[in-house]
C-alpha cells in the first residue's frame, strides 16, 4: 500500500515504532469480512487518508502516539479528518511523488497534478512523479564539486539508470518536461503495467535523427507540458497530403564546436503560421491557437476562407502540408 510506503519513508524514528498493535489496526481496517464482523467498516480510501494524515502527524512530532492517532483517525474523535474530499478539478489527476536526497528517499502523498498529452493517453495510475532535492528540500548544489559528483552519480544517475521499487511496483524513467529539468525532476511509470516507458518515448514523434541531447528533451518534454485537450480531429477520415518546399540554405565547411569538426550540410527552416476554419476555431477560441501535430507546436489563426473543417499548417522536420477535414 502506497500510503504505508509514505510512512515508512520518513525514517527509522517512525519505522522503529511502529508495534504490532498498529500493523493488527491496519490488517483489520483492510480486511472487510472482520471489519463487518466487528461492525467498523471502513473503505479503503478512508484507511489512505488516515494514513497520509498520520505522515502530516508525524513529520511535525516524530514521536507522536502513532496506534493512538491511527484508531482515533478511523473508528475516534478524529475520523471527521478522514471523511472528507476534495472533488476532483476538470484536467487534473492525483499523481504520486518521490522526493531523492543525498541519504534518504520520501514518499510524498499524490497531489494534484494538470493533465499532459501522455497521462491523457497513458493514464496517471501507473505514473510517479520524482525530484531530487538537497537535504532541506532545496535545489542541490556544492561548493565542493568532488562531493556533487558523487551525489549526483550515486543518486541521481544510477538511480535513474536502474528500476526504483515502490509499494510492490517497478518503476522506470520515462521523461521530464522542461519545467521539471529546471526544477530537477522527471516522470517515472510502472514497468508491470500495461505499456512500458520505451514504448511511450516512441509513439511522441520522430526524434531519432535528433542528436543535441537538449534539443531531444526539449522536444520530448513538450508532451509533458501541461495542457488542456479542446478538440480532438480525426486524421484517418478525409485527410488530404500535400507536399511542400521548406526555405533551406546550404553551408559548407562550418566549424562546430560541440563536436569539434568542420560539417557541411543544409540548414531547414520550416517554422510558419498555418490556418484553421472558422467552424473549427468556434470550437476552440476566437484568437491564435497552438497545435500539436507529431510532437511539433505550431501557431494557427482563423481564415473565413475556409468554410469547412480544415486545419493547415506547416510541420517541422515532415515537410508536408496537412489538410484535415471532418
Amino acid at each position: 500500500m502506497y500510503a504505508l510506503e509514505c510512512l515508512l519513508s520518513r525514517g527509522f524514528k517512525i519505522r522503529d515504532r511502529i508495534s504490532r498493535k498498529f500493523y493488527d489496526l491496519l490488517r483489520k481496517a483492510t480486511n472487510r469480512y472482520e471489519s463487518l464482523l466487528d461492525n467498523k467498516l471502513v473503505s479503503p480510501e478512508k484507511v489512505s487518508r488516515a494514513l497520509y494524515r498520520l505522515v502530516s502527524f508525524a513529520e511535525s512530532d516524530r514521536f507522536c502516539p502513532l496506534e493512538y492517532y491511527f484508531e482515533s483517525l478511523l473508528y475516534g474523535d478524529m475520523k471527521h479528518l478522514t471523511t472528507f474530499e476534495f472533488e476532483l478539478p476538470k484536467h487534473y489527476v492525483y499523481v504520486p511523488r518521490l522526493i531523492v536526497t543525498p541519504t534518504q528517499n520520501y514518499l510524498l502523498p499524490a497531489e494534484l497534478v494538470a493533465e499532459n498529452r501522455v497521462i491523457r493517453e497513458y493514464g496517471h495510475k501507473e505514473a510517479m512523479r520524482i525530484a531530487f532535492r538537497d537535504e532541506d528540500f532545496s535545489k542541490l548544489a556544492s561548493t565542493y564539486p568532488e562531493g556533487l559528483k558523487y551525489v549526483l552519480k550515486e543518486r541521481v544517475l544510477d538511480l535513474l539508470s536502474n528500476n526504483i521499487e515502490i509499494a510492490g511496483k517497478t518503476f522506470e524513467f520515462l521523461a521530464c518536461s522542461n519545467s521539471q529539468l529546471r526544477d530537477h525532476g522527471a516522470w517515472l511509470y510502472a514497468t508491470d503495467g500495461e505499456h512500458q516507458a520505451a514504448d511511450i518515448r516512441g509513439s511522441l514523434g520522430q526524434l531519432n535523427e535528433i542528436r543535441c541531447v537538449a534539443t531531444y528533451v526539449s522536444r520530448m518534454g513538450q508532451c509533458f507540458s501541461s495542457t488542456k485537450e479542446a478538440v480532438t480531429v480525426s486524421i484517418e477520415v478525409g485527410c488530404t497530403v500535400e507536399e511542400i518546399r521548406d526555405v533551406e540554405v546550404p553551408y559548407r565547411d562550418v566549424y562546430f564546436k560541440c563536436c569539434d569538426n568542420w560539417r557541411s550540410g543544409t540548414y531547414t527552416f520550416s517554422d510558419g503560421v498555418g490556418k484553421i476554419s472558422r467552424a473549427l476555431a468556434r470550437k476552440v477560441c476566437n484568437d491564435n491557437y497552438n497545435v500539436r501535430f507529431l510532437n511539433n507546436l505550431r501557431e494557427s489563426t482563423a481564415d473565413i476562407s475556409l468554410d469547412i473543417y480544415y486545419l493547415l499548417f506547416n510541420a517541422i522536420n515532415i515537410q508536408l502540408m496537412i489538410v484535415v477535414s471532418l
